[in-house]
This record gives structure tokens, sequence and C-alpha cells, in this order.
């Protein structure tokens, strides 16, 4: 999946504003313009919501915002049962909602610099299964994060149910993992971001869940097919807690004191 010609077609616009310090903002994007197609509501979307987002950030795109409708658009983040019954529960959480809360964890307070790590060719080859990104935190002074997304389908004839990225020893002496993941490229329910899926009255269900692993002499991260993770380098944040709704606090624990 390339979605580097949906981001460069103004390099050249981009590249003034930032000789001039000028902000670039993306007021909105989603999958498929006026109304969505078959595939916003898929999980599909919600990986490419994430390689948008974080392609944006490394083209230098000062913001970008997922857009939402009026009820029944298919790309929308939420819907309620019926436009009628907005204060009901039963809403319904849209695909790229959970993008949202990968892309939520991704930036550093302080400022974040990404950059495209072009794996298998990704910038130019509309044929690769693969994106990584690095996210260095405290303005670009620290490396902070990783980004790994992973396109396949397990179900498809000939995929793999994992891609491995591997991990240099040199780079943190240890990382946690977060996964966004489905059965399926195809889900449009069953998705869930770190162990935890969108109940009904927009609460985070189920147990957090941050794998751990000793990365000192390297490391590899399986990353289901369909799915992607997001990686975090010691010393740096992650969120705990329901983040989702007002009412929950939600505290930010550090790597080191985590482990």
């Amino acid at each position: 999946m390339n979605v580097a010609p949906y981001l460069n077609w103004q390099q050249e616009g981009m590249a003034r504003a930032r000789e001039l310090n000028v902000p670039v903002l993306m007021t909105e994007y989603n999958t498929v313009a006026c109304g969505g197609s078959n595939i916003s509501s898929t999980f599909a979307a919600s990986l490419w919501a994430v390689d948008v987002g974080l392609k944006a950030a490394s083209v230098n795109f000062t913001a970008v915002y997922l857009h939402t409708r009026e009820y029944g658009v298919t790309y929308n983040l939420f819907d309620p049962p019926t436009p009628e019954t907005s204060t009901s529960p039963d809403w319904v959480t849209g695909a790229v909602y959970y993008s949202a809360l990968f892309l939520a964890e991704m930036t550093d307070p302080t400022g974040s610099v990404i950059v495209d790590l072009n794996l298998n060719n990704s910038n130019s080859s509309p044929e690769t299964k693969v994106s990584a990104y690095g996210i260095y935190d405290n303005a670009g002074t620290s490396r902070g994060k990783l980004a790994l997304i992973n396109f396949a389908d397990a179900n498809d004839p000939g995929e793999t149910k994992a891609q491995i990225f591997n991990i240099s020893a040199g780079i943190s002496e240890s990382v946690q993992i977060r996964f966004l993941s489905a059965p399926s490229v195809y889900e449009e329910r069953n998705i869930s971001w770190a162990g935890q899926t969108v109940g009904e009255n927009g609460e985070l269900v189920g147990t957090q869940e941050t794998i751990r692993l000793n990365c000192v002499n390297g490391c590899s991260v399986e990353v289901p097919s369909p799915g992607a993770a997001l990686v975090f380098m010691s010393g740096s944040y992650f969120f705990s807690g329901n983040s989702t709704i007002p009412k929950y606090a939600s505290d930010r624990d550090k790597e080191s004191d985590a482990s």
C-alpha cells in the first residue's frame, strides 16, 4: 500500500512552506471522498489511516485531521444507533477510530520528528505490504518509538500469520509493544488497540495489553497479518487507563517505571 502519491503531489509548496516556517494543515482526510465506499468501514481503512498520518508527519505536514460526517457515512469514526437516539447507548465505533487511538499515542508532548524508513521500498512500490516509521521524541533529539504496519492478510493464499521486524542491538535496552489488530483486513467490528475494543458507551473494554521484550542484544517484533505495532523504546511514555471518555483518568506511565 503506497500512500506517497496521495501526500507528495504538492512537494514544491510544502518545501516553500518549510523555508518560510509556515504551518501546513490537511483539514480533513479519510478513505473515499463524499461518503466512503465498501472499504471505508474495514480494518484495511484503519491501517491506511495510520499510514497516512505517519507519512504526512514525515513530509512536513503540521497536522492532519480525520474526517467524520453525519449519521450513516461509512468512514465515520462513530455513529449513534439512529439519528434520533444520539443520547442512547449502542453507538457503533468505526474502524478509523482505532487509527486515532494509535496515532494519539504516537506523538510526544515535547514534539516528535517522524522518519519514513522506506522499508521494502514502501515509498515508491504500490506492491509492498509493509511500512515502518522511526519516531524521535523530545523535539526530535531522542529515539522514542517505531511504528510498524503489516497490510498482509493471513487469510489470503500464500500469506504468513505475521511479519517479523528485527530491531538491532544497541537501539534500545528493552521495548514495549502495543498492537492494533483484527482477524482480517475486511473486519469491521472485531478490532482492538492494545487488547481493548470500544464499548457501547465509548469506554475501552478489556484488559490493556503491553508486551515487553528485552532488546539488549536485539529483538524481533512479530506483527500479525494484518496489523500494526507501536514499539516504545526505553524511557519513552505510553498511556494507561481508559483514555476515550473524560470521566476516566489517563495516566502517562514511563516505560522504565513500568518494567
